[in-house]
């Protein structure tokens, strides 16, 4: 069973998800940095992967949102996680799959959007 959401006529995998949360952890945890870079440097990719899961959070139930910015931008791992909200890993894990589905939704809904507006339909 695959977990797919179409995105630009891509395929994308809750994989691709998960990898892209990874960079955006990333840039969060170096972000001062790679911040004043751009002043130099054209802007890392992972500012707009940033923009793209901060805005599709929104609307996320408030768990979700408090898990993605535990996770992703505050740089938690699982573990600490788990242990600050007094949850097992496994129940973090758990949240964490639900993010993804909650991403895997909005990306869809936003893709089915955009076709529509841009068919006219």
């Amino acid at each position: 069973f695959v977990h797919a959401v179409i995105r630009r006529g891509e395929i994308m995998t809750i994989g691709q998800i998960r990898k892209e949360l990874q960079d955006i952890r990333y840039y969060y945890s170096r972000k001062a940095i790679i911040d004043r870079a751009s002043d130099c440097v054209a802007k890392n990719a992972a500012v707009a992967l940033a923009r793209k899961y901060n805005e599709a959070v929104r609307t996320a139930p408030p768990k979700l949102y408090d898990l993605y910015i535990s996770l992703y931008t505050d740089n938690n791992t699982q573990a600490s996680l788990a242990e600050k909200w007094g949850y097992s890993e496994g129940h973090i894990r758990y949240l964490n799959r639900q993010l993804y589905a909650f991403f895997q939704s909005a990306f869809e809904k936003t893709q089915k959007g955009g076709d529509e507006h841009e068919d006219g339909r």
